[in-house]
């Protein structure tokens, strides 16, 4: 395979090799200026690299996605974002699930005002999309938790710094997601990640398992056990090597489909690769043969001790829509109350660290006040959905206006149920909510009708986790109409109510049953047969 064949063949990989992205680091002002209808749309493909992605429609505004390494924000900082979603952004703001936020309805003419802004309180944007290594996650409570192994800040910041301006590791085959975490319940999702580093302990010394290879889209992996020892110390040095066999491989930029690593895993294999990880490195790692195993699962929402004595507070937002206004009021509240950081989690919740025992309840009251709970079932805590709707322009449909809607039916039918299933949702096969490891996935798609329209429509998906039981969803309906869904939804849950055992999760009871029972009881609540999945 020739690098230029994959010109040829990759538009993208043309586009970078004609003009690095990172070049518009120089060129924003000028650019700002430029009507947003006269820029080619290389130069928007090349924004993405500076994490600056269109809004939908293409009229001129923006989706801004801000690098926040591990999810660790001071009140500062936080309260800048509230300051600039609010003039900038219509008050509106997301968290996403790799402990990120996005700002929209940016105007191009301010963009550089807003970056700027952003570097200030230090905070950048660069590498939140592009073949970048993306956002580093971990833990929401790491360093503060008390049962986790050690603290991985240090290595989060230093793996964050390694990469984010190298231009060498901003030219990938495709994008890269890196996990690091030593929490006992790997509460930021190893199982799906490019590259996990879970902390381990050998022979009195600290350092990582690795998984390698997950990943979801339209061919989900779980990430495949490398059954190696790296030493804290060796961690840069790893993650280089493997970023490093993967990318000067022009096999794997052919196809943008085909770019991920989970694809190169499954040519050669986790020996072989480990093998040539090795060579550049030009030693041999120790073995960790023991695949390391969740202790459940949590996203650390209600109150919990840490180990300095004081409470995390973590608030569930549903969907994870906030304002800017919210995001002013809460870093006020922060330094009221004597916190000194605020977590973004990857179930796009955030929690409050740091919280004296007295100042508990005045955290919980004021979050009530803005309509978000402390203490939430998984349904609500759990669930998480895609930007969707209106602004993604990969998006089919709505995501997070219908969560929101399903979590307030099944609420109003089922009451204040402690298991109800948590629900994922994504507008397209990106899968950026994860659907294919979600209890019930939903992924938005179109259905032809009998009459010859086509509809918008969702596939749906159940059986998925992740965790201890790590499993990839099994495909119940396919292109369920968007007027059904909801009831669909409600009748599957009643379905679990009913028929579960004591005790029983939702998990457990889809593995157990017949799911051609369980298509047929909710296509005739229906009325309408659905079209079963494959």
């Amino acid at each position: 395979m020739s690098w230029e064949e994959v010109y040829k063949k990759n538009l993208i990989e043309k586009i970078k090799r004609d003009k690095h992205p990172f070049k518009l680091l120089e060129e924003l002002e000028t650019l700002a200026r430029r009507h947003y209808s006269d820029i080619p749309e290389e130069e928007f493909i090349r924004l993405y690299w500076l994490g600056v992605v269109h809004d939908r429609p293409r009229t001129g505004y923006l989706m801004l996605r801000l690098r926040i390494p591990g999810g660790i924000l001071k009140p500062h900082q936080l309260r800048r974002i509230g300051e600039l979603s609010y003039k900038y952004g219509k008050n509106y703001a997301e968290i996403t699930v790799r402990q990120d936020i996005q700002l929209h309805w940016i105007e191009l003419k301010y963009l550089p005002e807003v970056l700027a802004q952003l570097k200030d309180v230090g905070i950048l944007t660069i590498g939140t999309e592009g073949d970048t290594v993306r956002n580093i996650t971990t833990c929401p409570l790491a360093g503060l938790t008390v049962n986790e192994l050690f603290d991985v800040r240090d290595d989060v910041y230093k793996i964050d710094k390694a990469f984010l301006l190298d231009p060498i590791y901003a030219d990938l085959p495709r994008k890269f997601k890196i996990t690091i975490t030593a929490c006992p319940y790997m509460c930021s999702v190893p199982e799906i990640q490019d590259l996990a580093l879970i902390g381990v302990t050998k022979d009195g010394k600290y350092g990582y398992t690795v998984l390698i290879g997950g990943g979801l889209s339209l061919a989900p992996r779980v990430g495949r056990h490398m059954p190696v020892f790296v030493p804290r110390e060796m961690v840069i040095e790893f993650v280089k090597a493997v970023l490093d066999v993967w990318r000067e491989e022009p096999r794997y930029r052919l196809s943008r489909v085909r770019a991920r690593i989970k694809f190169m895993i499954d040519d050669l294999g986790v020996d072989k690769f480990r093998e040539l990880v090795e060579n550049r490195l030009g030693q041999r790692l120790e073995d960790y043969p023991s695949k390391p195993e969740s202790l459940g699962k949590t996203d650390h929402i209600g109150v919990e001790r840490l180990k300095d004595g004081t409470y995390a507070v973590g608030v569930a937002i549903p969907a994870g829509i906030v304002t800017g206004e919210f995001l002013i009021k809460l870093a006020d509240l922060a330094e009221a109350v004597g916190v000194k950081e605020v977590r973004l989690t990857q179930r796009q919740n955030l929690i409050l660290a740091g919280v004296p025992e007295d100042k508990v309840e005045i955290v919980k009251e004021f979050c009530q006040k803005w309509g978000y709970a402390v203490e939430q079932t998984p349904l609500v805590a759990m669930s998480v959905a895609c930007t969707g709707d209106p602004y993604c322009n990969y998006s089919i449909s709505d995501t997070k206006g219908l969560l929101l809607e399903l979590i307030k039916s099944l609420k109003e039918r089922f009451g204040e149920i402690q298991d109800l299933p948590p629900i994922h949702i994504v507008g397209c096969p990106h899968t950026c909510a994860w659907y294919w490891i979600g209890n019930i996935g939903l992924m938005a798609t179109t259905a032809k009708m009998p009459d010859g329209r086509f509809v918008k429509a969702y596939d749906v998906l159940v059986g998925g986790d992740y965790g201890k039981r790590t499993a990839i969803g099994k495909v119940l309906f396919k292109k369920v109409p968007a007027d059904k869904i909801k009831d669909c939804i409600t009748y599957l849950v009643e379905y679990y109510i009913n028929k579960r055992a004591p005790g029983e999760d939702f998990p457990t009871f889809i593995a157990r049953i017949d799911l051609r029972e369980l298509a047929d009881y909710i296509s005739g609540k229906l009325g309408v047969q659905l079209a079963l999945g494959k």
